[in-house]
């Protein structure tokens, strides 16, 4: 348990991640519902972890939640980055996304916790348009310091900026 992954069939099924789950080259999809359960690279009492997908993107086809019989959100957290693209296709997630191109979710979907895109969309799932906004639910949480290590900010880097771009239209 210092390293890698396991995986429980079942439904849901039970996703462990012990640290950085580290990925090139491939797109990952999640088809099943899962329940996770993190837990940090060097402290496995910690309950952070990552999966890093270099060069592809995230396809949540199902439901991704904390595995509450181990421990609750934000006090268990699983990061998702994506040096591409996060597609949100499920009516829940929860946990940290970092997507280096879009995240994009659409309505009457869910997601907790926190998210880091060049461009985010609530809207077509999907598809190659990024227009107005759906109903879907977006709900920040902080993390406070259970953050797993693939998704720190370095020490050294200048203090980030960031807007905030949002509209609904009835």
């Amino acid at each position: 348990r210092t390293g890698g992954f396991r995986y429980l069939a079942g439904n849901p099924g039970t996703l462990e991640i012990y640290g950085t789950l580290h990925t090139s080259g491939i797109n990952v999809s999640f088809d099943n519902p899962v329940n996770y359960r993190a837990f940090d690279f060097t402290n496995p009492s910690e309950r952070n972890a990552s999966i890093f997908v270099e060069g592809g993107s995230i396809t949540l086809n199902r439901d991704l939640l904390p595995d509450a019989s181990s421990a609750t959100f934000p006090n268990q957290v699983l990061g998702l980055l994506a040096q591409n693209n996060i597609e949100q296709l499920t009516n829940n997630a929860m946990g940290i996304f970092y997507a280096g191109g879009r995240f994009r979710t659409q309505g009457n979907q869910r997601t907790l916790g926190t998210v880091v895109t060049n461009e985010f969309c609530t809207t077509s799932a999907g598809g190659s348009q990024c227009n107005a906004g759906q109903q879907a639910e977006v709900t920040y949480v902080p993390t406070m310091g259970n953050i797993p290590v693939a998704a720190q900010i370095p020490e050294d880097t200048i203090i980030a900026s960031f807007k905030i771009m949002s509209y609904e239209r009835r």
